[in-house]
């Protein structure tokens, strides 16, 4: 069963206030759809009427063949997927992913972006994502904020980042440019 303790919460402010969770150990004891579920019901013990909802949820992030499966025997990556789809549970209008593909194979990113950014833009969510791997940065990005020591270093399109002198030199070199 789950407890408030379980889940790491962070609030964003848009017009009104979103929560939004990153699954901690109670989930790898729990079957990946009751996780969801539970999530559904309000955290209560009855999450039978969440399942259906939590199956969708699963089948979205490509992991509904996964839904009986213990959450800590799944493979890293399904877990990064996880991740996103118990904050996605929610229903958020702003989703805050910091590096969702780290830990992960430089093969494996792409599929597990390709699911994110998917579910994010076919429900109208907005995704704030941080990540250092540029190659993810520029493929999935529609608009990037390039920061160096705590500041902003400019505000653009992949192409406009790729472009900027201040960029290329303190961030990029000649990789990206």
């Amino acid at each position: 069963m789950l407890s408030p303790n379980d889940y790491i919460a962070v609030v964003a402010f848009d017009s009104e206030a979103q929560v939004f969770v990153r699954p901690t150990r109670a989930s790898n004891k729990m079957r990946i759809s009751n996780d969801i579920a539970r999530l559904q019901s309000g955290g209560g013990t009855n999450i039978f009427p969440g399942l259906k909802e939590a199956f969708e949820i699963l089948r979205q992030f490509g992991l509904a063949i996964s839904a009986t499966q213990l959450a800590g025997g799944i493979s890293q990556g399904e877990r990064k997927l996880l991740d996103v789809a118990i904050a996605f549970a929610l229903r958020p209008r702003l989703l805050f992913l910091d590096e969702p593909t780290s830990g992960v194979s430089t093969r494996e990113k792409a599929p597990i972006m390709d699911v994110i950014t998917a579910v994010v833009r076919s429900n109208n969510i907005t995704a704030v994502i941080i990540e250092h791997d540029m190659d993810v940065v520029f493929k999935y990005s529609d608009r990037i904020v390039a920061m160096h020591q705590g500041n902003i270093l400019a505000s653009g399109t992949p192409d406009e980042i790729r472009r900027n002198e201040a960029v290329t030199t303190n961030l990029l070199g000649a990789t990206h440019a």
